[in-house]
């Protein structure tokens, strides 16, 4: 099968072949919600208090702070009408999900938004293993909602593939309940979405694969992907020369092997492209990757638009 022409002096060994979550926020080894929020430091009590102002100390009408009780530290500033969920409540249906679920890690964004990533056993997809990933959401500053996102994580390249194309969607809504039977139920609806999603996915996998493409049809794609354009400065044309070199090597790299000339190749190399990063970077940096690449879309939809005007075929 062909590779791609377009070589880049990259050196795929530096390259940080973990998820993004990784190089953020702390680590856990938990089954239960509660000794998970203990280990990441989100077992913590939240107040919503009126803001005062001015020399009178008057309040401010409709606007109130949240704030931290343990270290007193304000969270956000919300409305009359915002209702506070604290985390132990907002992921206790985790409990229910299943028996082994297991949270790995968890933390608190500069942007406010508290996270809590579990794992599942892993489940085959084109012969490789891809761990379904669950990253729980909360947060105080009414930026955020309550919710989780399946992040399917391919165990061999550390790459995430987060997509939602084809009506298959992952994003879970959940509904914030204080008694257990409507929490076992929405236990129970979360696996039954981590399952169709990962059987959704690996359809689409083996639909991509089954899409061949040549040497010409990539190096097009690449040019379609990261264009060059006239007006562009020299400095934006040598940044997006590189991130062309990036997303060939990529492509090119021996974990791709099995999918040198089709579709689904190109995905994992957008997704390792997306994912890793070369060399050591900033904590604020990786930060934003792993909210990028975690909570976000990843921009697979326009790379797939883009994929279908080089192939010819309606993947999506």
């Amino acid at each position: 099968m062909p590779k791609s022409s377009q070589k880049g002096e990259v050196n795929m060994n530096k390259m940080d072949k973990v998820a993004t979550w990784e190089m953020v926020g702390k680590g856990a080894n938990a089954t239960k919600i509660e000794d998970a929020l203990k280990s990441v430091g989100l077992n913590f009590l939240v107040e919503k208090r009126q803001i005062f102002f001015g020399p009178d100390m008057k309040g401010i009408k409709d606007k109130f702070a949240t704030v931290r009780t343990d270290k007193e530290i304000p969270m956000g500033i919300v409305g009359k009408g915002y209702e506070i969920c604290q985390n132990d409540k907002a992921f206790a249906f985790a409990d229910y999900i299943d028996s082994n679920l297991k949270f790995t890690r968890g933390g608190l964004t500069h942007t406010g938004l508290c996270w809590v990533m579990g794992e599942m056993p892993a489940v085959k997809i084109l012969g490789e293993d891809y761990v379904p990933c669950l990253c729980l959401q909360n947060s105080f500053n009414g930026k955020y909602t309550v919710k989780a996102n399946i992040i399917p994580l391919c165990k061999a390249s550390g790459s995430q593939v987060a997509m939602e194309v084809s009506g298959l969607t992952n994003t879970i809504k959940i509904r914030h309940s204080s008694n257990l039977p409507a929490r076992m139920s929405q236990g129970q609806d979360a696996l039954a979405s981590i399952s169709t999603y990962m059987n959704g996915l690996r359809k689409i996998a083996e639909k991509y694969a089954s899409i061949k493409m040549n040497k010409e049809q990539i190096e097009m794609f690449v040019d379609i992907l990261f264009p060059i354009r006239p007006n562009m400065s020299e400095q934006v044309k040598a940044k997006v020369m590189d991130q062309r070199k990036m997303f060939v090597a990529c492509y090119d790299d021996d974990g791709n092997k099995a999918h040198y000339g089709n579709a689904w190749g190109l995905i994992k190399a957008y997704a390792d492209f997306n994912t890793h990063t070369i060399g050591k970077d900033t904590k604020s940096k990786y930060e934003n990757k792993f909210m990028k690449t975690t909570l976000g879309k990843n921009n697979f939809n326009s790379f797939l638009r883009k994929l279908e005007t080089v192939t010819g075929t309606k993947i999506g």
